[in-house]
């Protein structure tokens, strides 16, 4: 018998599964990020790092978080945003 993956929502309630962009805060500062994994009650959240231009990777790593804590993105947005933090970030 092979386990079912728990089903967990948003803030607006829309379905979140693994690999979903999502908005959170960290100590009260929104960050970006992308569940990696879940569990029957929350969900691990990659947060993205700016210094390394990269998704903070690994199982331990990452923010556990409950459904409710967190909001869905849509890719292309998250993708703009990220291109407009480089662009400033170069001073171009």
């Amino acid at each position: 018998m092979s386990k079912e993956t728990p089903v967990h929502h948003d803030y607006f309630g829309r379905e979140l599964a693994v690999e979903d962009f999502v908005v959170f805060s960290v100590r009260n500062l929104f960050q970006v990020g992308r569940i990696i994994s879940v569990t029957p009650k929350m969900l691990r959240v990659a947060g993205y790092d700016h210094a390394k231009k990269s998704w903070r990777t690994g199982e331990t790593i990452g923010n556990l978080k409950y459904g409710y804590e967190v909001l869905k993105v849509d890719p292309h947005e998250v993708t703009m945003y990220l291109l407009r933090k480089q662009h400033n970030a170069n001073g171009t």
